[in-house]
């Protein structure tokens, strides 16, 4: 899948250290700056300000996170829905026969490319292949009966087409999810945001063990709230691995394994 959001890693390590050295930085300023300019009056209003922001922008933080998980479970949703169904079409294709066997040939190779452990990134998610899908769905519409037996054909030939349209429309549900619900301007921004809050923090909080355990502890939240939001707009890679189960199982049956 393609994703333009920064790896998930760099998002953990790197938010987290830049939101500690703001908070010292902030600290530091204080001591640099004039007691004139800022006054108690000035750092009792900051202070007022900063905490309930803070806990704002974590809570807007967990609702994007649960907005990242739903779109990551359609996702996988999704991908089950298509795997099952490109089994359901592999067997149809065998029972009808001979005369399948063309689109018969161009549905496996399709399936096999989309299934393969290497390609299931960016098949699921990459854009929607209209061209490829409807290629041989034409053929498989132009298919004949074999004499004797129009009606059985007819009907298999039917729901095959069915399930196909399934396939079609899943992928292009798939491929119209390949926007993130988080892109790297607004990660950078929300990065922003938060580096200026804890910044603020350092300068009118005093320095004590409570303060500290808890500006540690928000900062560690905070990252890994951006950390699994990054993880879950990466379904085929990154450290939150999808279930795979079912991708392998339909691979294995149409590859005969």
């Amino acid at each position: 899948m393609t994703s333009s959001i920064a790896p998930s890693y760099a998002v953990l390590v790197g938010s987290a250290t830049l939101f500690v050295v703001s908070f010292y930085f902030g600290g530091l300023a204080r001591k640099l700056l004039s007691p004139s300019i800022l006054t108690d009056e000035a750092v009792n209003a900051l202070r007022f300000i900063a905490l309930p922001m803070i806990f704002a922008t974590m809570v807007i933080l967990a609702m994007l996170l649960n907005a990242t998980r739903q779109v990551y479970d359609t996702r996988i949703s999704i991908t089950s829905e298509i795997a099952g169904d490109f089994v359901k079409a592999d067997r149809l294709y065998t029972f009808l026969g001979k005369n399948a066997e063309g689109a018969h040939a161009q549905f496996r190779e399709y399936a096999r490319y989309f299934l393969a452990p290497e390609n299931r990134g960016k098949a699921i998610f990459e854009l929607y292949d209209r061209n490829r899908i409807e290629s041989f769905m034409r053929v498989t519409q132009e298919m004949q009966p074999p004499k004797g037996d129009a009606g059985g054909f007819m009907n298999s030939k039917t729901y095959l087409l069915e399930t196909l349209g399934d396939i079609t429309s899943l992928r292009f549900k798939a491929g119209t999810m390949t926007n993130e619900v988080i892109s790297n301007a607004a990660l950078a921004l929300v990065i922003a945001w938060i580096w200026i809050l804890y910044a603020t923090m350092g300068a009118v909080s005093p320095t004590n063990f409570f303060i500290t355990g808890f500006s540690s502890a928000s900062i560690l939240c905070v990252a890994s709230i951006l950390f699994l939001c990054a993880e879950y707009q990466h379904p085929a890679a990154g450290f939150i691995q999808a279930p795979q189960t079912a991708l392998d199982l339909a691979n294995k049956t149409i590859s005969g394994e």
